[in-house]
């Protein structure tokens, strides 16, 4: 391989890796794409480079038969980096995956947490007082009461949002998640998500008209405004109140809001952050299934490729296996070898895949969901990431038991017949 081509591939590498890191800062997902491919066509072009590297770096943890096999490993690095490369790249993609959804999941989750102050929102067909008494009575409610609230546009920090607003009454601190004091007049009370911070100036615009008002940020806050029930009044709110619901702590939730909907009734629409999340947390988990285990074919397919490059790499050197075994190599030396060479490249393969792939989810979330107004929550899952490394080298000793055997089976005459 040329040392030209090696470095070029290496440039591509880094050039696409920074790609995918302005993509995240700058919100730009058409960058991060770009970044991403060419990180890829990077590593197509320096694998013969790459690989062997890594697997020397990893050699010295099987000992010193994993570092002589890492050393014979470079001396024909084409034949390495092509079957790293088809690995690396089923490795990378399931990565890439698992990390993004991960992280789309607990963004989400957070999301509808802070849009959603308390655990469950009815909109009563009735008078919200009657329905706030017999909710009361349902064992896994632990406060229920009358709210008058609206989402309406904001003005803060140099951006235009669509909040929640609610009216404060001595009530509405029973049915909040989080911590909440009575507001001044002429105030409004924000979570430290919110783009504003205390002092600043926050206009709410409704039908037209604005409202002006000075943040008061305070730690701890509910993900919504909360204002003064006189300032709340100059929004012209004229919708009926809706019914908030804390639920007891440790509550089945699902059960809990089945409860609620049948003491509402039919008529009454009943929201819960709580069912919202459990549906994007299953939906999140069906897509990561299903694409799973087509990229887990796909990882059998290049494991599969992985064999039929030893197959050939054992064919060429029929002579060095016939020579090892004149000088009195035996026949689980030699298969040893051969698996060690697979588990070296598996390995190499997974390592840099497991990194790269980690990359580019977070850097795909972040610029995909950061600029839409979401607090992106970098997640990595470490235990579906560890069954993927783990799992990767059974398969590759599996791969290279054929070949291994192969290799094996030839016969210290070989050697003879290959100086001829």
């Amino acid at each position: 391989m040329s040392r030209r081509r090696a470095i070029g591939g290496l440039v591509c590498l880094g050039l696409g890796l920074l790609g995918v890191a302005v993509g995240a800062i700058v919100h730009l997902t058409e960058v991060a794409v770009v970044g991403g491919l060419l990180s890829v066509a990077g590593v197509a072009l320096a694998a013969p480079v790459v690989f062997p590297g890594v697997a020397s770096v990893l050699a010295p943890l099987g000992g010193s038969r994993s570092v002589d096999v890492a050393r014979t490993m470079r001396t024909n690095p084409r034949r390495v980096g092509a079957s790293a490369l088809a690995v690396w790249f089923g490795i990378m993609l399931v990565t890439t995956l698992l990390v993004a959804s991960a992280t789309s999941a607990a963004t989400l989750s957070r999301a509808v947490d802070e849009g959603s102050p308390t655990d469950v929102i009815v909109t009563p067909s009735g008078p919200a007082t009657t329905l706030v008494q017999r909710l009361s009575l349902v064992p896994s409610v632990a406060s229920a009461a009358p709210v008058k609230s609206v989402m309406i546009d904001a003005t803060m920090g140099g951006r235009t949002q669509l909040i929640t607003v609610a009216a404060w009454t001595p009530e509405l601190a029973s049915v909040l998640r989080a911590t909440a004091t009575a507001p001044q007049a002429g105030t409004i009370g924000l979570p430290p998500s919110s783009t504003a911070s205390t002092g600043d100036d926050v206009v709410l615009t409704r039908r037209g008209e604005n409202l002006t008002l000075r943040a008061v940020v305070a730690p701890g806050a509910p993900g919504m405004g909360i204002v003064d029930a006189h300032d709340y009044s100059a929004l012209r709110d004229s919708s009926d109140p809706a019914v908030w619901v804390k639920l007891k702590a440790g509550t089945d939730e699902r059960a809990a809001v089945d409860t609620i909907r049948e003491v509402a009734g039919p008529a009454a629409p009943v929201s819960s952050p709580a069912i919202q999340r459990a549906e994007i947390l299953d939906q999140m988990r069906e897509i990561t299934v299903g694409a799973s285990v087509l990229l887990g074919a796909i990882i059998l397919i290049a494991l599969a490729g992985m064999a039929n490059t030893l197959t050939l790499a054992v064919m060429e050197r029929t002579r060095e296996f016939g020579l090892l075994r004149a000088l009195g190599a035996l026949r689980r030396q030699v298969v040893g070898m051969v698996l060690t060479e697979s588990v070296l490249t598996t390995g190499a393969a997974t390592l840099l895949g497991l990194i790269l792939g980690v990359c580019f989810g977070l850097g795909g979330v972040l610029a995909l969901l950061s600029g839409e107004q979401l607090q992106v929550v970098p997640t990595i899952p470490w235990l579906g990431l560890l069954g993927t490394a783990v799992a990767s080298i059974p398969c590759a000793l599996v791969a290279a038991l054929a070949p291994a055997r192969r290799a094996a089976s030839i016969p210290p005459i070989a050697a003879l017949a290959g100086s001829e």
